[in-house]
């Protein structure tokens, strides 16, 4: 019995170390746009894995595309094969709030393929939340600012079409 207890009591031991030394692979941290920026030369050539919203325009290259990621903090170009971004649905602007993805890649300072700008070659994208259409609803407060204006509007015109009229006819008297 007291064996056993120390098999288990291995086995268990065994368990918790090998899932502490495979985490950081499965879970990888997220590094941000200030961190790569700030530590560019530390991170190149390097696969590092950034998360944030598609903007902009999907640009197409071939069997390859350009997306822009942004953290909220900057914004970083990612050249990625076309095939990885088909599930993407949309890209951040005005009228959209892009998906939020996670990207794992190969971080470039200086890319010499894309002429020596900072990018990310992307191996792997994983879409972490869809994005949607923003809402605009009307605002009660700025409609009725705008009906008074018109009104003012209304009657300026209104009484110099008066004021006209009036000094037209005192003319012909």
């Amino acid at each position: 019995m007291i064996t056993l207890l120390q098999n288990f009591r291995k086995k268990i031991i065994l368990l918790f170390l090998l899932l502490f030394c495979i985490y950081p692979f499965i879970y990888a941290q997220t590094i941000s746009s200030t961190e790569l920026l700030n530590n560019a030369t530390d991170y190149d050539n390097k696969v590092i894995t950034y998360e944030g919203e598609v903007i902009g325009d999907i640009l197409k290259r071939g069997n390859y595309s350009w997306i822009n990621i942004d953290d909220n903090n900057f914004t970083i170009g990612v050249w990625v094969e076309t095939s990885l971004i088909k599930d993407i649905t949309f890209t951040g602007n005005y009228k959209t709030e892009g998906d939020q993805i996670e990207v794992r890649g190969i971080f470039h300072k200086n890319c010499s393929q894309h002429g020596g700008d900072l990018d990310i070659h992307a191996n792997e994208i994983r879409i972490i939340k869809k994005g949607r259409i923003r809402d605009f609803p009307l605002q009660i407060g700025k409609i009725k600012f705008i009906v008074i204006l018109i009104i003012i509007l209304f009657s300026q015109i209104m009484i110099l079409v008066i004021k006209n009229f009036l000094k037209a006819r005192l003319k012909k008297q």
